[in-house]
């Protein structure tokens, strides 16, 4: 029963905490997150004509940048103020964005966020 209890209470805080992939993804070094960005940027580019709209892409859409392919997004959203993608399902997800920062738009930001905290990565000014 002990060993019951115990494998209880392991399993409920493991399901609370990131996937091990976010662990991973946060201790990257500024050139992988500089080259994440880059592939973010190729996303961005292929709405041709910049319309204010949002555009859902599929995790195995084969124009996704091997970069983000290797994330295994869950959901990937594209529109004018940035690139989302969801990795994971559940409590152990996470969410990376690629977006414009509130008070200086031609600021960008890579950030990544799980349930109640939100990480800056990386960022770089845009023209």
């Amino acid at each position: 029963m002990r060993v019951c209890s115990l494998l209880l209470v392991t399993f409920a805080l493991t399901a609370c905490q990131p996937s091990p992939s976010y662990t991973v993804f946060t201790r990257r070094n500024q050139a992988y997150y500089a080259n994440i960005a880059d592939a973010c940027e190729k996303v961005l580019a292929q709405d041709t004509n910049m319309s204010p709209h949002i555009r859902r892409l599929k995790p195995k859409d084969p124009s996704l940048p091997p970069l983000l392919q290797d994330l295994q997004p869950t959901c990937l959203v594209a529109g004018t103020n940035g690139l989302l993608l969801l990795i994971g399902d559940g409590p152990s997800s996470y969410k990376i964005g690629w977006i414009p920062q509130t008070l200086d738009i031609s600021l960008w930001q890579l950030k990544v966020e799980t349930e109640g905290s939100s990480r800056l990565l990386f960022s770089r000014r845009k023209n």
